[in-house]
């Protein structure tokens, strides 16, 4: 008798099993993809995208499927978005885009629902550590913050800037670790001026910055908005050397900057050339016709990581994601070799680059 109920019990277990990983699995995906800035969500969705095709060529059965929301830019869309998913098909990880302020909106509810985030570019050390559900793909900005204050004060030799920052946790937190970097270095901080995300006119800020000498300026803000002020700031005649973010890299700068933006100095994620790089920068221009863009090679990571995690680490649903991330080993990925630490973040190299006639390239001291 005994044995017999062994079986039964054994039987139960497999099917319930095997149901649960026969079942569809949900990729939610809440990123801007309507805004002035939705270029970083538009990337992401191409190398989500691209990675399952890929997957899928070789997993003809493959369970996982995405859902893609447009928050456009918005904290009250954001939450809207993720409460339709939930509702509907309840995904066991959102990835999100580049916009610190809507990561951290999304945190209490994704953590209280037991289904990870994982963010391709929010980037604010106020998302260091703050929840065991949270994990991104792109360095802290006080990496990135550090960095350029480094490369600012010693490598370029500026020895004091104005700074304009956007009005959000992303601008506040990149701006205040690079204050403190740099001064501790001994450069000196004129006037500090702060934006708003739904401005368009800079010239009262400008205006203000203009009245404190200094030696450069450095703008802490998304494509849309350092590239209007680069025009501006150029427009009025200041000549400084002007300095920018990661974010500084779309097709939006350049758009809009002209040639204002030619000789703006920032700081990016040093680039690999690994066997996994160049087989997506492959796969992407062939799908795309055209070279990968800023986080298109972020998010083709996150997606492989996220189909590695079902197909591997037999993972289905968000608990079992948040245990495969923390302890899963070092990913060799397009954007480099991907190891959470304990606090879900990463640490990848950094370097200068520089936009000239109209491109972005390697930092060239003139």
């Amino acid at each position: 008798m005994k044995f017999k109920l062994l079986i039964a019990l054994c039987i139960l277990i497999c099917t319930v099993s095997c149901k649960e990983k026969s079942e569809t699995i949900y990729v939610g995906s809440i990123m801007d993809l309507s805004s002035d800035n939705a270029e970083y969500g538009k990337n992401v969705q191409k190398g989500m995208d691209l990675a399952l095709e890929e997957y899928r060529k070789s997993h003809p059965d493959c369970k996982v499927n995405i859902l893609y929301e447009d928050n456009a830019g918005n904290a009250s869309k954001t939450l809207s978005a993720y409460h339709k998913m939930a509702m509907k098909n309840k995904p066991i990880v959102v990835v999100d885009g580049a916009q610190s302020t809507l990561s951290l909106s999304l945190i209490p509810k994704t953590e209280k629902d037991e289904v990870v985030l994982l963010s391709t570019g929010a980037s604010s050390p106020k998302l260091t550590g703050v929840s065991p559900y949270f994990f991104r793909l792109w360095n802290c900005d006080t990496e990135e913050g550090c960095f350029i204050a480094e490369a600012i004060f010693n490598t370029i030799e500026i020895k004091s800037v104005n700074v304009l920052y956007l009005n959000t946790d992303y601008g506040l937190g990149l701006m205040n670790t690079f204050k403190t970097k740099y001064e501790q270095l001994g450069g000196k901080i004129g006037t500090i001026v702060a934006f708003e995300d739904s401005q368009t006119d800079y010239k009262d800020c400008v205006a203000k910055i203009k009245q404190t000498p200094s030696d450069g300026i450095y703008i802490v803000g998304y494509a849309t908005e350092s590239a209007l002020i680069s025009k501006y700031i150029r427009s009025v005649g200041i000549k400084n050397p002007i300095f920018s973010t990661v974010a500084t890299e779309a097709d939006q700068f350049v758009k809009l900057a002209g040639n204002a933006g030619n000789g703006v100095v920032y700081a990016y994620t040093q680039p690999t050339t690994s066997k996994e790089y160049q087989s997506f920068r492959e796969l992407y221009k062939t799908k795309y016709n055209e070279d990968p863009q800023i986080l298109t090679d972020v998010a083709f990571d996150a997606m492989n990581i996220l189909l590695k995690s079902v197909d591997e680490g037999n993972v289905i649903n968000g608990k079992m994601l948040k245990e495969y991330l923390s302890s899963m080993p070092e990913f060799d990925g397009a954007s480099g070799n991907i190891k959470f630490d304990k606090d879900g973040n990463v640490h990848k190299g950094m370097i200068l680059k520089m936009v000239k006639d109209g491109k972005f390239v390697d930092y060239i001291k003139e």
